[in-house]
């Protein structure tokens, strides 16, 4: 179960190889999922997954959590700490699409780290994970964290040219230089 902002890692991914995908709809729907969690925790659900990690709700809720995760980024002027891809807010059907293959490749990478996956929700109840089943939730967590970590490494050092000490001496200027080239 990565970090929540380590989901990106996945669709950035299908971004170098599938240009044509929206940028900021990958992002902010890589993302889109996690924001159901603090509103299943106030309703008392637990665990705190339901629709939004399920394969319906990739096409409905989390579409319309994506629209709002972009519009706050937007809003808070999110490439001042050099995250670029948000300056322009406007929606588009290529947008939505991403926003959806986002939020698929958040649920995709939570199968197998989360014990508990609502993914044929409402048709089924939870699936368990592999990973978690056979090391427990410490030891998955840690190796979805790692494996992700590994992989948004891989695709800076792709992006940079090889030049990995600059996402270290000046991440800032790191991040601008890896969102400007996956937003192009």
């Amino acid at each position: 179960m990565p970090f929540t902002p380590f989901h990106v890692a996945y669709p950035w991914l299908l971004r170098l190889k599938f240009r044509k995908l929206d940028f900021a709809g990958l992002t902010a729907g890589s993302m889109a999922n996690d924001l159901e969690i603090p509103l299943l925790y106030l309703i008392g659900q637990f665990p705190p997954r339901l629709l939004g990690h399920s394969i319906f709700g990739a096409f409905t809720l989390n579409i319309i959590f994506s629209i709002f995760l972009f519009w706050l980024l937007f809003k808070i002027k999110i490439q001042r700490i050099g995250i670029h891809g948000f300056e322009k807010f406007h929606i588009t059907r290529n947008f939505l699409l991403s926003a959806a293959i986002g939020s698929l490749t958040h649920i995709a990478i939570d199968i197998t780290y989360h014990e508990h996956n609502p993914t044929l929700w409402p048709l089924f109840d939870y699936f368990g994970s592999p990973i978690n089943d056979m090391f427990g939730p410490l030891i998955s967590n840690l190796i979805g964290n790692t494996v992700t970590i590994i992989l948004l490494l891989a695709i800076a050092r792709h992006i940079l040219k090889k030049d990995l000490g600059l996402v270290f001496s000046n991440p800032r200027h790191a991040m601008s230089i890896i969102t400007r080239h996956l937003n192009r």
